[in-house]
């Protein structure tokens, strides 16, 4: 579903969107200063050419990551600012995985150093990917970037695009990527970006196609559980 989505094969495109390109210059006089470097600079082959398709959907335009988004580094804590009770809890990737095991802290931190619920977050080290953050007011990890948007850009898309490149490097690399990743080797991933009313298009019919293979899943654990208890019913049956 993912790789269709990013490949503008899961929705129609539509010829009288704004294209990307606009989007792009509008980013370019809004934001911030994309760093001057090739186009091309040399990334992990497995990465390379993942976003590459030999015909760009109409409206569609090819980008590197750093174009479209700010990478900011989480901080390193040193065990003394590790508190088991504090004002602020520090997000760890075994956090963002569901672990419960919490620090906290009482510093104060510049405001970039916080995310809030709802921020895209991304995990380089360990459990490499992306992250959308559902909790409270928080402190990010060292291991943590946390990604900063224009409002052209649909947070949820990026998100799928990021989890669609993570899952094509993961099944590429065998972990070798992962353990080589930098900040400047991810902002130079190329990243497919269609025009912003097509990535809600994308991001809904992603969701329901998610919603639904959640549905199937749930059946078929169900129809494993019942053909279980019947299989050990037939059984007790047949000992009597």
């Amino acid at each position: 579903i993912l790789q269709l989505a990013m490949q503008g094969k899961l929705v129609k495109q539509d010829p009288n969107d704004e294209p990307a390109s606009e989007l792009l210059k509008r980013i370019a006089e809004e934001t911030w200063k994309i760093p001057e470097r090739p186009r091309r600079a040399k990334l992990h082959p497995s990465i390379e050419n993942l976003a590459g398709i030999k015909k760009l959907p109409v409206g569609w335009q090819e980008v590197r990551l750093e174009e479209v988004t700010q990478l900011i580094n989480g901080r390193a804590y040193k065990k003394p600012e590790l508190l088991l009770e504090g004002n602020t809890p520090i997000i760890r990737i075994q956090n963002l995985n569901g672990g419960s095991n919490w620090f906290f802290s009482n510093l104060e931190l510049p405001k970039k150093q916080y995310c809030n619920n709802g921020d895209l977050l991304f995990a380089w080290s360990a459990s490499f990917g992306p992250y959308i953050w559902t909790g409270a007011k928080a402190i990010y990890h060292y291991h943590i970037w946390k990604l900063i948007l224009p409002n052209a850009i649909e947070k949820k898309f990026l998100y799928y695009s990021l989890m669609s490149l993570t899952r094509s490097v993961k099944s590429q690399s065998h972990g070798l990527t992962m353990l080589h990743m930098t900040k400047v080797k991810m902002e130079r991933w190329p990243l497919l970006l269609p025009p912003r009313v097509e990535q809600h298009r994308i991001v809904a019919k992603v969701d329901e196609l998610m919603a639904l293979c959640d549905q199937l899943e749930q059946q078929l654990t169900q129809s494993r559980a019942d053909g279980q208890r019947l299989l050990q019913s037939i059984l007790a049956e047949v000992s009597l």
